[in-house]
């Protein structure tokens, strides 16, 4: 048996038992990425107080709750992290905060009939 073969060999085993860690840093971007794209939708749900854009918020919500599930999954499974499991779970849990909470912007508008917006109010920080 050949140096090079053996040593796939061992490289295989050496896999199986220590599987390398899943990309948490490139989830947790996705998610961050999402309740970004979410929050600008905000924005002009702020501006427009579009019922439209309301349903689109709340769509986007519920698949940022699907990504949450899946790095909250790929967590549980994972052999081992970069970081701190409970770092990686409350960072992926805060930004689901974050997206539920604009969800829950969306629907307190609709429940307390608001109407139309005063036109600064979008623009406040």
């Amino acid at each position: 048996m050949s140096h090079t073969a053996s040593r796939s060999l061992i490289a295989r085993i050496f896999d199986h038992v220590l599987p390398t860690a899943p990309d948490f840093f490139g989830l947790l971007s996705a998610q961050s990425k999402a309740v970004e794209g979410t929050a600008e939708l905000l924005v002009q749900f702020m501006q427009t107080g579009d019922e439209a854009m309301a349903e689109n918020i709340r769509q986007h919500e519920h698949r940022a709750d699907d990504v949450k599930v899946a790095n909250i999954r790929t967590l549980n499974e994972a052999f081992s992290t970069p970081i701190d499991r409970e770092d990686i779970y409350r960072l992926a849990s805060s930004l689901d905060d974050v997206m539920d909470f604009m969800e829950e912007t969306v629907d307190l508008v609709g429940l307390y009939e608001l109407g139309d917006l005063p036109a600064d109010f979008a623009a406040q920080k």
